[in-house]
């Protein structure tokens, strides 16, 4: 800017000089077309930089956009945009607070229980008292257990044929409706489905045979 107001005021001298001067010097001509051409050429560098200033400003709101200023998702938000603020703490510890009602798996009842095992407080106190034991338990805990071993049922069909003694018409021993036509039963079909389709286990390697220990 500075630049282009000397060469304004350069331009109005050579003005007035080529007044006083003669009309046909050439020296002036020449410097006034310079002049003009350099005020051209700033004119034009002066557009130039205007044009700038708003792309730059247009750059930097665009900067400062997110989420919560305007209509964009929060997903597009720069990295470090909206820094999480740092949590006061509070008084209480983690977790459950004492006396909070747990809210774990329910336990069965004690008559379903396939097995119990009592543990009682020792029967005398350090200071040589009875210790005397509630008949409830104050504490209950329940652990489930696969069997060590899992034996398939297997079960023969046995299908009897006979003879009239009259006639001697043949008669046949007939399989229930559900029967299935293989070896395996429903349930065992199920597991060996589930084994081989989500587990992706081999069927013909390692649920072939139901009573391999294998």
């Amino acid at each position: 800017m500075k630049l282009f107001n000397s060469l304004q005021r350069l331009f109005t001298r050579a003005k007035r000089t080529q007044s006083v001067c003669k009309e046909d010097d050439p020296l002036i001509t020449i410097r006034l077309s310079e002049l003009t051409a350099y005020k051209s050429e700033i004119a034009a560098l002066k557009a130039t930089i205007e044009e700038m200033k708003v792309t730059i400003s247009d750059l930097q709101e665009k900067l400062g956009t997110n989420s919560k200023n305007s209509s964009t998702p929060p997903s597009s938000d720069a990295p470090g945009d909206n820094p999480k603020k740092p949590k006061k703490k509070g008084g209480r510890k983690r977790g459950a607070q004492y006396g909070h009602k747990g809210k774990g798996r329910k336990l069965l009842p004690t008559e379903e229980c396939d097995k119990v095992i009592p543990y009682y407080p020792q029967e005398e106190c350090d200071c040589g008292g009875q210790v005397e034991v509630k008949s409830e338990p104050g504490e209950r805990r329940q652990v489930i257990e696969l069997p060590k071993e899992i034996k398939a049922i297997v079960t023969e069909h046995q299908i009897f044929s006979g003879k009239c003694s009259c006639c001697g018409k043949k008669h046949r021993g007939e399989l229930p409706s559900d029967m299935p036509s293989g070896f395996l039963g429903p349930r065992i079909l199920a597991l060996t489905a589930i084994l081989s389709g989500k587990y992706h286990l081999r069927a013909n390697r390692h649920v072939q045979d139901p009573k391999s220990n294998q």
